[in-house]
């Protein structure tokens, strides 16, 4: 196993925010390559989240798309260009009005030896804040009423909450995601607006899950104000749909109706639809 570097990356910094991408860069420490990698919400577990010796990871810049560790995702690992010189990637898939903490991890070594430099830096880790709206036909369709239908659907990153709004009442919410080799197995939880998966919904919503053919492939089945799952483990990679609309009238919530939608992507096959009340 090679030595880890030296000197690690720093200066990660973000610049071109929208509400869902942004453009990442850092100045790089004396290792021969570099993992960017970001969790959102928290920093990372240290050990638990941190990227493991002699351990490969699949990058992907859509967020939630690569690998994961533990809550946290790889978004690049390529050569670094050299000491104290800037590199730069564009991300997407992130969520709006959402903190990703973004951290660059310098390491030596080829595929199955690598020696990763996990210790902080100036500015590594650091936050990344994108822009927030509270529709989320603006905030991932670019306009009103964009996001209505499987065709329509809007592109949303996985691994971190998404809040979302019917507004008027026969509003439907539809995002598409995506899952590749790397993390075929999926959770979609619907729950309210604070996270947990005991507090009831503010009304009777319903959750379904598309395949990348059209087909419905789930469809909760709770009642009334219940909060919803959907588990599919094993998935074929390719781009899948999650739509959700209401099934009440929409009385007393003159604003609309707001939840939070969690569509969770793994390396690892899920045994639990609620593995936890807090839906992060």
């Amino acid at each position: 196993m090679p030595s880890q570097p030296a000197v690690q990356a720093k200066d990660v910094m973000f610049s071109r925010i929208t509400y869902t991408s942004a453009k990442v860069s850092w100045i790089n420490g004396d290792g021969e390559r570099v993992l960017i990698m970001a969790k959102a919400m928290d920093m990372l577990t240290p050990g638990a989240e941190f990227p493991l010796p002699g351990t490969t990871y699949i990058p992907n810049i859509v967020y939630g798309a690569g690998s994961n560790i533990g809550d946290a995702v790889v978004l690049y690992d390529g050569p670094a260009i050299g000491l104290e010189l800037p590199q730069s990637i564009e991300i997407a898939g992130l969520l709006s009005g959402m903190n990703y903490y973004v951290y660059a991890f310098s390491y030596n070594g080829p595929k199955g030896a690598e020696s990763y430099k996990t210790t902080a830096s100036q500015r590594n880790p650091n936050m990344l804040t994108t822009r927030g709206e509270r529709d989320d036909d603006i905030a991932y369709g670019g306009r009103a009423n964009s996001n209505n239908s499987y065709d329509e659907s809007s592109n949303v990153g996985t691994n971190a909450p998404l809040t979302g709004l019917i507004f008027p009442v026969s509003d439907v919410d539809c995002f598409n995601f995506m899952v590749t080799s790397a993390a075929p197995n999926v959770r979609v939880l619907l729950v309210n607006t604070n996270g947990n998966y005991e507090t009831p919904l503010p009304e009777n919503l319903t959750l379904e899950l598309y395949d990348f053919t059209g087909r419905r492939i789930r469809r909760s089945t709770l009642v009334a104000l219940a909060a919803e799952a959907l588990v599919v483990n094993d998935l074929p990679p390719g781009t899948y749909v999650a739509k959700v609309f209401s099934e009440g009238t929409g009385a007393g919530l003159p604003e609309g109706i707001e939840y939070r939608l969690v569509i969770n992507t793994f390396s690892s096959e899920i045994f639990s639809v609620t593995p936890i009340l807090n839906a992060k």
